[in-house]
Parts: C-alpha cells; structure tokens; sequence
C-alpha cells in the first residue's frame, strides 16, 4: 500500500523513478519483491520501457563494461525466456506446471545463443557472469583493489608522501617513479623524501606497474583518514 501510494500516478514517470529510489525507500531485499510484484501489477507490462532509459547507482568502474540500455522486458531472444513464459501462462490461467509436450514446442530456437566471453574487465573488476540455460546473466563485482582505486582518488590531497601510512607503505614501490625525490644524508643516516602525485599512483596500481597488499593498502588508507579526524 505504501509503495502503490508513493508511486501512483499512472501518467507520470513514476514506474521509473521507482527503479530510482527503490534502494533508498525499501534497504530491506524481503521487502524489495512485494514491493515490485504490487507495483508490477498496478501498472502493468505494457507501462514499462522495453528498454532501461538509464543506470541507476552504477558504479562508475563498472559503468563501461555494460550496455547504457539494456532489455528489460522479455524479448523472446532465447529459448529460457520462451518457456519461462509458456510456463508462467499455463501458472497463472490454469495452475499447472507445462508437460514436456509444450515445452518441446520451444525446442528450436532461430537465433544463436548469446556467447558467455566478454571484454575481459581487468584487475579492478571481476567478471562473474553466469548462464542459465541459453541465456546469459552479466555480473560484474568491484574488486577490492578496485574499491582502493576509488577511495584514493577521492582523497582530499593530490599527493602522497613518505610522511603518511600510505606513503611509508608504497616508499619501496614507488620512490623512482615517483615525481619528486630525494636522498639526503645527515649526522650518518640517509633520509628518504618522495612525493607522488595521486593521479600518477592510481596508474601504477592500475596498469600493473607496481605490486600492493590491497589488505594492507586499505589499511594504512583507514590509519590516515583516523590521523585525520583525530
């Protein structure tokens, strides 16, 4: 009743902005089918977009690898979709299951079934795509690396230095290449003192460059942001 009442405007977007807002109104998933199914059936097949006229919290590392807008309805590409359907028919008319005899009517499908290989995603996002019969469920999970890369580019410096946990980490690693450093002896010990650009450091990490512990990354990017706050 909550969800029918907030989004009941039959002649407005409402049946997109649903989409929009559904993690933000309903965080709990038990609640999220109820919510599609009442939704679903107040405004029916024919309302909804054959096609998804945008990404809803798409994470931006994942943003390239899919289509800007994919199918959403049932478009008979595959034989799942044809007998999934013919079985939701014969559910929902006559409250049985379909014998093999009308299943075997979508035995033979036109068109090839689409190919499981993608565009490998590289290092900062996993490719976990799945197929269920001959139809293919694109799955994609931002590694932990990947979650790295975007907490350092939201940091609030543009560089890294030997002074932070961060810093003190990647020394080894990035010292040479960084775009700034010295080494100066004083009183017999050798101080070492870099500093490198956020932008260069998040190409390193992500053309391979450089080997990181993203446990240990995360770590010291979680002991600075304490270091700051404190």
């Amino acid at each position: 009743m909550a969800a029918v009442f907030k989004f009941s405007s039959r002649q407005s977007n409402d049946h997109r902005t649903v989409k929009q807002r559904l993690h933000e109104d309903w965080a709990n998933p038990e609640q999220v089918i109820p919510v599609l199914g009442v939704l679903g059936t107040y405004f029916g097949y024919t309302a909804l977009d054959a096609k998804e006229t945008s990404l809803y919290s798409l994470h931006p590392l994942v943003k390239p690898l899919v289509e800007q807008h994919p199918e959403i309805k049932f478009h008979l590409h595959t034989l799942f979709e044809r007998r999934m359907i013919e079985a939701l028919y014969q559910w929902a008319f006559f409250h049985r299951i379909p014998d093999k005899g009308i299943i075997d009517l979508y035995a033979k499908m036109p068109d090839a079934a689409t190919p499981l290989t993608s565009r490998p995603p590289g290092m900062l996002v996993s490719d976990r795509s799945y197929r269920v019969h001959d139809l293919v469920v694109r799955r994609y999970e931002v590694t932990i690396i990947g979650r790295i890369i975007q907490i350092l580019r939201g940091l609030k410096n543009d560089s890294v230095d030997e002074r932070s946990e961060l810093g003190k980490y990647l020394l080894s690693q990035c010292f040479f290449g960084a775009d700034e450093f010295e080494i100066s002896r004083k009183g017999g010990k050798d101080t070492l003192r870099y500093r490198i650009s956020k932008n260069r450091l998040v190409d390193l990490i992500t053309d391979g460059r450089i080997n990181v512990n993203p446990r240990v990354l995360e770590t010291a990017i979680e002991e600075d942001t304490k270091k700051l706050s404190t």
